[in-house]
């Protein structure tokens, strides 16, 4: 046993005198000889990271980067305290040009720090350089989930316009731009390009100014400059088109005057006649011709209408006739009666086709913009759900109904930070609400893992709410977030 430690003692002066020979060897420039004096030491005794984590520096010094990046991860997987060379490894990789073997490097550092937010972004830019965007995408949503980053979500923008998913990339663009507080000009020149891609010019419009205001000229020198010119054209042509349209509204109410002109004399000379006729037939039903006399009897019939005058049965079909002609026409309120049955029968498509009518004679009523905002929901528009939402809050602002209905929506929506930020509008604005308390405590430990908020309005929704039917649920959820002592 003794001379087992003395030997041990002799190896370990030999490696330490071989390694300070290497570093001054480093110090000095001789790099090739402090790389050859550790390859060495590193072949007698492998596996030590006392030299393996020189050696791997020597290496990097020298630029071979691959094989500092080997030596890096091979340092990481026999040290468990040394787990942050796997980000070493993944760098040197990079720098020699490897990117998958960095992505490989970054995976196996977040198999242990799965909450390192900057190495998943950073996961995420590699992906994005392999032109690999599914992988690019998880990796930047596992970085915004624990730190939501305006570039983040730019990044994720991008990759979603590249891929097609329009509403996707405007949606995360808009988060882009509501987290940057300065130099947001890449999502507002995304939400301008998707704008013009879906042909909606005047939101296109309303970006540009937008970005005019913050950048002025920016636009006219990035790979957007012909937007302009392109908003130009179709205002252009919206006012050629308007023109048009007022012409043609002002014939179609020429004819329109004309044919209810027409329709008022035909309906008059009709009824006259079917009221002689009536009282021809009347005459002669009780032994009295159609003489002069009792053609008379039928003006003072149609100007005295309160007489009482018994009409035989061959009188019916006329009468039906007259009152085919004098149906009115439906209102808001029919319409809207309409609308509510359809739905009630699962009738989605004909329902909003009522509600829409409805509105189209009275658009003034909150309440059925909330109810049409509900069967686009049901008949799977969410897009048009959530714009007819807001409409209703528009013409209703302090009705919480509505403003539960646009948070339902959105909480069907894959960027769930548009449906948190929503939530939060709501809370503040009805700051007395158990649901909303509720519902944004979950959305501050499910969507931000903010765990320490989550837990002030889970307890601020336990005090305000005892007798509330989600009470109980809700307080096992905060049971389970409290930290036990």
């Amino acid at each position: 046993m003794f001379f087992f430690q003395i030997s041990c003692k002799q190896r370990e002066s030999t490696i330490e005198k071989s390694i300070a020979l290497a570093n001054h060897n480093l110090d000095i420039g001789n790099i090739n000889q402090a790389i050859n004096l550790l390859e060495e030491l590193n072949y007698k005794y492998p596996g030590m990271a006392i030299i393996l984590e020189p050696l791997a520096f020597a290496y990097a010094d020298k630029k071979d980067n691959i094989r500092a990046a080997f030596y890096f991860m091979e340092l990481a997987e026999i040290d468990k305290l040394r787990k942050h060379y796997f980000i070493y490894a993944a760098k040197s990789f990079i720098q020699g040009g490897d990117l998958r073997g960095s992505v490989n490097a970054y995976n196996l550092y977040l198999e242990k720090f799965p909450y390192d937010q900057a190495i998943w972004k950073s996961l995420g830019n590699i992906y994005t350089k392999l032109k690999d965007p599914n992988n690019a995408i998880e990796s930047y949503l596992q970085s915004f989930k624990l730190k939501p980053n305006g570039n983040t979500a730019t990044h994720l923008g991008r990759l979603f316009h590249q891929m097609g998913n329009l509403i996707q990339a405007k949606n995360w663009y808009q988060s882009g731009l509501d987290l940057m507080s300065n130099n947001s000009r890449e999502p507002l020149l995304g939400l301008i390009k998707i704008s013009l891609e879906q042909k909606d010019y005047s939101t296109a419009e309303q970006w540009l100014n937008k970005i005019d205001d913050e950048y002025p000229n920016f636009l006219d020198t990035s790979h957007l400059f012909y937007a302009r010119q392109e908003l130009r054209t179709w205002r252009e042509r919206q006012g050629k088109l308007e023109k048009t349209l007022v012409e043609q509204n002002q014939i179609t109410e020429e004819i329109r005057g004309q044919h209810l002109l027409s329709k008022r004399d035909s309906d008059r000379n009709r009824l006259l006649s079917h009221t002689i006729e009536a009282q021809t037939l009347i005459a002669k039903h009780q032994g009295t011709d159609g003489s002069p006399e009792n053609i008379e009897s039928a003006r003072i019939f149609n100007e005295f209408p309160n007489s009482v005058i018994i009409v035989p049965p061959v009188l019916i079909d006329k009468t039906q006739e007259i009152a085919k002609v004098l149906i009115p026409p439906p209102t808001s309120k029919s319409l809207l009666q309409e609308a509510r049955e359809l739905k009630a029968s699962a009738d989605y498509k004909a329902s909003i086709v009522k509600y829409r009518q409805s509105l189209a004679l009275n658009d003034r009523a909150a309440s059925t913009w909330n109810e049409l905002s509900e069967a686009l929901e049901l008949d799977g528009q969410l897009r048009y759900a959530e714009a007819t939402s807001l409409e209703a809050i528009r013409r209703d602002t302090l009705n919480i109904t509505y403003t539960h209905q646009l948070l339902h929506i959105l909480s069907q929506d894959e960027n769930l930070f548009r449906y948190f930020r929503e939530l939060k509008n709501a809370k503040d604005k009805f700051y007395s609400s158990p649901e909303l308390t509720l519902s944004l405590a979950r959305g501050y430990n499910n969507i931000v893992n903010n765990r320490h908020k989550s837990l002030d309005l889970y307890k601020e929704f336990l005090e305000m709410a005892p007798n509330h039917p989600q009470w109980q649920k809700a307080n096992l959820e905060f049971m389970s977030l409290t930290p036990t002592p």
